[in-house]
């Protein structure tokens, strides 16, 4: 058995104003109704070992050819050869202990190259090769030509091209942190009164691809003004999937004068995708930014920054979504009607995702790592903790570490863990009836470990967040246990 949760249905919660207890008046079947709090978390005085934050390197660039310059005896017109480049990336990561991770990166990518020039002679002479001097035929203006241009890169995020084009490959953003000493000597950061274990200067070093490819077309236009015609060669230029056979080669036509050449999506470190810098880095919080690169020229500059701010991980949040999350999930596995609509287990908890989301609908924070972890661990048929192929103590310690680094507050990872230890509890206590897949008693199994996460997740709450009012939340947990007591349906 494992948790289950909704990480994109949680509750939003207001930040505006100073600490206060909630307004509540009467208690609705909603578990917002039960939980609404509003709360400004306070500047962390001590040092963190956990902490969230955000980095965003921003690439542009602006360059053109400059004037046209026009072959003897022509004139010549339009656009010159411009390039237009803006490449902006956003990550949301972790730090745990020294450790680092990036929990989520979206790119911004505008990447254009363009050109429309046409140069027309002065004059053309039409007159065959042996026709005398005298008849020579002259026409004004004379032949032209015209060269147009435009190429973007289109992109794909890792995991989208991995879908996509059912990819090997397992590609994540990476953040990595390394310690610089400032005495030749040192190994390690100075620890004087006041100053932080993880406090000091650091080699940053920051990488999120993307697969790109290049869209666009090339067209080539002749005018003949002997004969009174134009020609025309036109190629376009398809994105198709990576590592694609006969890449670049023509793959098909639009027309006789128009060819289709592929390009392949490539993982690509484009200008913006990727920073390295030096930072001095405070566990208790900080920001700044920095100039990895600038560049200014006639018909030319391009600049890239990369900016970042850390803060500690704030644990207030996560646990009231927790708990209110798994609070709707005891109320679902209890209900008797969701009961009765299957006998099929896989169905049933089904069904339980659709009641806990009617009892409880949230909507989704985008910094919210509460919930998600919870559905990765779970007790086997023979009483053993599961974790990534991991069992017993490797798997609870390899659960509560990578955790840790997605930036889930160890409260909440504790609470977690009440709940896979209740079901170890269970399954030893009971083994044949832990495996019985018989809706009543897994719903009671179930709500009966939600319950014990809770009640830690609640003691944890209480201790860190005082200025929340838990009175409702506790009453509605002694109406659903003296609920499951007069049932006799206590596991």
């Amino acid at each position: 058995m494992g948790r289950e949760s909704h990480p994109d249905k949680l509750l939003p919660f207001s930040r505006e104003g100073s600490l206060k207890k909630p307004l509540l008046t009467i208690l609705s079947a909603s578990l917002i109704a039960i939980f609404c709090m509003v709360w400004q978390p306070q500047p962390s005085l001590g040092c963190s070992s956990q902490l969230e934050g955000e980095i965003t390197v921003e690439y542009r660039l602006n360059k053109d050819a400059g004037e046209l310059h026009a072959p003897s005896g022509a004139t010549i017109s339009g656009i010159p050869r411009t390039t237009r480049h803006f490449v902006k990336t956003k990550a949301r990561v972790c730090l745990y202990e020294g450790q680092t991770a990036v929990l989520g990166a979206s790119h911004e990518v505008d990447m254009l190259e363009q050109q429309d020039v046409k140069v027309v002679y002065k004059s053309t002479d039409c007159s065959p090769v042996h026709r005398t001097r005298g008849n020579v035929r002259i026409e004004r203006p004379g032949n032209w030509e015209r060269t147009v241009e435009k190429q973007t890169r289109v992109f794909l995020e890792p995991a989208q091209a991995q879908r996509q084009f059912k990819l090997n490959s397992n590609y994540k953003p990476s953040f990595t942190m390394i310690f610089i000493p400032r005495e030749p000597s040192g190994t390690e950061p100075r620890t004087k009164a006041g100053t932080c274990k993880w406090a000091g200067r650091y080699l940053c070093s920051f990488e999120a691809l993307v697969y790109d490819a290049i869209e666009g077309y090339s067209l080539t236009q002749r005018h003949d003004v002997c004969t009174a015609q134009t020609t025309e060669k036109r190629i376009e230029f398809q994105p198709v999937a990576p590592g694609q056979e006969h890449a670049g080669a023509a793959v098909g036509s639009i027309s006789p004068n128009t060819t289709v050449l592929t390009r392949p999506y490539v993982l690509a470190k484009l200008p913006g995708t990727f920073a390295s810098w030096h930072m001095e880095f405070d566990p208790r919080g900080c920001s700044g930014s920095h100039t990895l690169f600038q560049e200014k020229k006639p018909h030319l500059e391009q600049i890239c920054t990369v900016h970042w701010e850390f803060k500690p991980r704030e644990p207030c949040e996560d646990l009231i979504q927790t708990i209110l999350n798994d609070l709707a999930y005891t109320q679902a596995y209890l209900d008797p009607a969701t009961r009765k609509r299957t006998s099929d287990i896989e169905k049933y908890k089904e069904y339980v995702d659709e009641k806990a989301y009617e009892i409880h609908k949230p909507e989704s924070s985008p910094w919210s790592q509460a919930s998600p972890m919870g559905d990765e661990i779970g007790v086997n048929s023979k009483c053993e903790l599961i974790y990534q192929g991991k069992k017993g103590e490797e798997a609870e310690k390899a659960y509560r570490q990578d955790s840790l680094r997605k930036c889930i507050p160890v409260e909440v990872v504790e609470g977690i863990l009440r709940h896979e230890n209740t079901h170890l509890f269970q399954c030893r206590t009971d083994k044949a009836r832990f495996n019985k897949f018989n809706t009543e008693i897994w719903g009671n199994m179930e709500a009966a470990a939600y319950l014990a996460g809770i009640e830690h997740m609640l003691n944890s709450l209480k201790q860190l967040c005082p200025g929340y009012d838990t009175s409702l939340v506790e009453e509605k947990i002694k109406q659903i246990n003296k609920e499951r007591l007069q049932d006799r349906r206590v596991p």
